[in-house]
Protein backbone atom coordinates (compact mmCIF):
# COMPACT_ATOMS: atom_id res chain seq x y z
CA UNK A 1 0.00 0.00 0.00
CA UNK A 2 1.60 3.52 -1.34
CA UNK A 3 -1.16 5.37 -1.21
CA UNK A 4 -1.99 7.34 2.23
CA UNK A 5 -5.06 6.81 3.98
CA UNK A 6 -8.42 8.88 3.96
CA UNK A 7 -8.38 9.78 8.09
CA UNK A 8 -11.93 9.21 9.08
CA UNK A 9 -14.01 8.74 12.42
CA UNK A 10 -17.13 7.34 13.67
CA UNK A 11 -18.74 8.31 16.86
CA UNK A 12 -20.20 5.22 18.69
CA UNK A 13 -22.84 6.74 21.02
CA UNK A 14 -24.00 4.21 23.58
CA UNK A 15 -26.27 4.36 25.92
CA UNK A 16 -25.44 2.21 28.47
CA UNK A 17 -28.49 2.71 31.09
CA UNK A 18 -30.84 2.09 28.41
CA UNK A 19 -28.43 -0.70 26.44
CA UNK A 20 -28.80 1.16 23.47
CA UNK A 21 -26.46 2.14 20.30
CA UNK A 22 -26.99 5.32 17.77
CA UNK A 23 -27.02 4.11 14.37
CA UNK A 24 -28.44 5.21 11.14
CA UNK A 25 -29.99 4.81 7.58
CA UNK A 26 -26.96 6.65 5.48
CA UNK A 27 -29.42 8.69 3.26
CA UNK A 28 -26.12 9.16 0.50
CA UNK A 29 -23.13 8.90 -0.49
CA UNK A 30 -20.47 6.04 -0.35
CA UNK A 31 -22.42 3.76 1.30
CA UNK A 32 -26.00 4.73 0.65
CA UNK A 33 -28.54 2.49 2.29
CA UNK A 34 -26.75 0.84 4.43
CA UNK A 35 -26.79 1.59 8.50
CA UNK A 36 -23.78 2.92 10.04
CA UNK A 37 -22.83 4.93 12.99
CA UNK A 38 -22.42 8.51 12.53
CA UNK A 39 -19.14 9.64 11.30
CA UNK A 40 -16.77 11.07 8.25
CA UNK A 41 -13.69 12.30 7.30
CA UNK A 42 -11.50 14.49 9.67
CA UNK A 43 -10.92 18.03 8.43
CA UNK A 44 -7.69 19.62 7.98
CA UNK A 45 -5.60 20.00 12.05
CA UNK A 46 -8.77 18.02 13.41
CA UNK A 47 -8.07 15.01 15.64
CA UNK A 48 -10.12 12.46 15.78
CA UNK A 49 -12.50 13.27 18.77
CA UNK A 50 -12.92 16.61 17.56
CA UNK A 51 -14.07 15.16 14.70
CA UNK A 52 -16.34 12.40 15.56
CA UNK A 53 -18.15 15.23 17.89
CA UNK A 54 -18.57 18.06 15.05
CA UNK A 55 -19.90 15.01 12.72
CA UNK A 56 -22.48 13.86 15.57
CA UNK A 57 -23.99 17.12 15.68
CA UNK A 58 -23.98 17.78 11.84
CA UNK A 59 -25.67 14.34 10.99
CA UNK A 60 -27.57 13.83 14.18
CA UNK A 61 -28.37 17.23 15.87
CA UNK A 62 -26.81 15.58 19.19
CA UNK A 63 -24.09 17.78 20.96
CA UNK A 64 -21.57 16.04 22.84
CA UNK A 65 -17.92 17.93 23.80
CA UNK A 66 -14.30 16.06 23.35
CA UNK A 67 -14.08 15.60 27.32
CA UNK A 68 -16.88 13.16 27.02
CA UNK A 69 -15.57 11.30 23.72
CA UNK A 70 -12.54 8.74 24.16
CA UNK A 71 -10.54 6.54 21.76
CA UNK A 72 -11.84 2.65 21.36
CA UNK A 73 -10.07 1.49 18.14
CA UNK A 74 -8.41 2.16 14.78
CA UNK A 75 -9.41 0.55 11.73
CA UNK A 76 -7.39 0.46 8.36
CA UNK A 77 -9.50 -0.85 5.39
CA UNK A 78 -8.17 -1.81 2.42
CA UNK A 79 -9.38 -2.88 -1.35
CA UNK A 80 -8.80 -5.52 -3.89
CA UNK A 81 -9.66 -2.85 -6.52
CA UNK A 82 -6.20 -0.97 -6.51
CA UNK A 83 -8.15 2.08 -7.63
CA UNK A 84 -9.79 2.60 -4.23
CA UNK A 85 -7.72 4.61 -1.55
CA UNK A 86 -7.53 2.72 1.79
CA UNK A 87 -9.26 4.19 4.74
CA UNK A 88 -7.97 4.99 8.24
CA UNK A 89 -11.28 4.96 10.95
CA UNK A 90 -10.94 6.26 14.25
CA UNK A 91 -13.42 4.74 16.54
CA UNK A 92 -14.56 7.25 18.96
CA UNK A 93 -16.59 6.00 21.86
CA UNK A 94 -19.25 9.02 23.58
CA UNK A 95 -21.38 8.41 26.11
CA UNK A 96 -22.44 11.77 27.43
CA UNK A 97 -24.71 13.80 24.83
CA UNK A 98 -27.60 16.34 24.68
CA UNK A 99 -30.71 16.72 22.38
CA UNK A 100 -32.56 14.60 20.54
CA UNK A 101 -31.43 12.38 17.37
CA UNK A 102 -32.44 14.38 14.18
CA UNK A 103 -32.58 13.02 10.73
CA UNK A 104 -29.44 15.41 8.58
CA UNK A 105 -29.60 15.12 4.43
CA UNK A 106 -26.53 12.45 4.94
CA UNK A 107 -28.22 10.50 7.53
CA UNK A 108 -31.59 9.10 9.12
CA UNK A 109 -30.65 7.71 12.80
CA UNK A 110 -32.34 5.84 15.36
CA UNK A 111 -31.16 4.12 18.79
CA UNK A 112 -30.91 0.07 18.57
CA UNK A 113 -30.87 -1.72 21.18
CA UNK A 114 -27.56 -3.54 22.02
CA UNK A 115 -29.35 -7.31 21.32
CA UNK A 116 -30.84 -6.42 18.21
CA UNK A 117 -28.05 -4.43 15.60
CA UNK A 118 -28.93 -5.10 12.32
CA UNK A 119 -25.83 -6.62 10.96
CA UNK A 120 -27.05 -7.72 7.75
CA UNK A 121 -28.04 -4.22 6.95
CA UNK A 122 -24.37 -2.88 7.85
CA UNK A 123 -21.22 -2.92 6.63
CA UNK A 124 -19.68 -6.62 6.56
CA UNK A 125 -16.77 -5.74 8.46
CA UNK A 126 -19.36 -4.65 11.61
CA UNK A 127 -20.31 -7.90 12.68
CA UNK A 128 -16.32 -8.63 13.12
CA UNK A 129 -15.46 -5.40 15.16
CA UNK A 130 -18.66 -3.71 16.77
CA UNK A 131 -19.24 -6.98 19.13
CA UNK A 132 -15.74 -5.91 20.31
CA UNK A 133 -16.60 -2.41 20.97
CA UNK A 134 -19.45 -2.76 22.41
CA UNK A 135 -18.15 -5.16 25.06
CA UNK A 136 -15.78 -2.62 25.90
CA UNK A 137 -12.62 -3.53 24.35
CA UNK A 138 -10.41 -1.11 22.33
CA UNK A 139 -9.52 -2.65 18.69
CA UNK A 140 -7.11 -2.52 16.19
CA UNK A 141 -7.83 -4.16 13.28
CA UNK A 142 -6.84 -4.18 9.33
CA UNK A 143 -9.68 -5.28 6.95
CA UNK A 144 -9.34 -6.10 3.21
CA UNK A 145 -12.70 -6.21 1.38
CA UNK A 146 -12.97 -8.05 -2.25
CA UNK A 147 -13.18 -6.05 -5.84
CA UNK A 148 -16.66 -4.99 -5.29
CA UNK A 149 -16.15 -3.19 -2.07
CA UNK A 150 -19.16 -6.06 -0.46
CA UNK A 151 -17.48 -8.47 1.44
CA UNK A 152 -14.16 -8.73 3.79
CA UNK A 153 -11.81 -11.00 2.24
CA UNK A 154 -9.43 -10.90 5.15
CA UNK A 155 -9.21 -9.37 9.02
CA UNK A 156 -6.02 -9.23 11.04
CA UNK A 157 -7.59 -8.25 14.34
CA UNK A 158 -6.65 -6.93 17.86
CA UNK A 159 -9.20 -7.00 20.76
CA UNK A 160 -8.09 -5.75 23.94
CA UNK A 161 -4.62 -8.11 23.27
CA UNK A 162 -6.75 -10.81 21.94
CA UNK A 163 -5.31 -11.68 18.21
CA UNK A 164 -7.02 -12.85 15.31
CA UNK A 165 -6.42 -13.60 11.68
CA UNK A 166 -8.66 -14.63 9.35
CA UNK A 167 -8.57 -14.76 5.31
CA UNK A 168 -11.04 -15.73 2.55
CA UNK A 169 -13.76 -14.93 5.42
CA UNK A 170 -16.92 -16.22 4.51
CA UNK A 171 -19.58 -13.85 3.46
CA UNK A 172 -22.92 -13.22 5.33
Amino acid sequence: MTEQPIDMCLALVVDLDRRRVLLGRKLRGFGEGKVIAPGGKLEAGESALEAAVRELAEETSLSSYVRDARSVGELLFTWADPQRTPFRVSLVMIERWTGEAEASAELSPFWCPLDEIPYADMWDDDRIWLPNVLRGDVVTATIGYDFVGEFVTSVDLDAAGRKARQSRVTPR
